[in-house]
């Protein structure tokens, strides 16, 4: 078949087993990953939360100085 076609060809090289982590390991690294989440997420709804207040902010700003400008723009009517 096609792997004894491709057996001739193809070389491979043994790899030493890895180093497995230790139970206490992967919690710990797991505990710390989980942490880590937790305070990106935080931090990125406060994040959210500040550039919706700026929104508004600039939103009603705009608003303001569009209607000051369409008042001195236009005649009295």
């Amino acid at each position: 078949g096609l792997s004894d076609e491709l057996g001739h060809s193809l070389t491979h090289e043994w790899q030493p087993p890895a180093d497995q982590p230790s139970a206490k390991a992967t919690v710990a690294v797991t505990a710390a990953t989980n942490h880590v989440m937790s305070e990106c997420s935080g931090n990125l709804l406060s994040f959210a939360d500040s550039m919706a207040q700026a929104a508004q902010f600039y939103d009603a700003t705009d608003s303001a100085n569009a209607g000051a400008v369409i008042h001195t723009m236009n005649p009295l009517k």
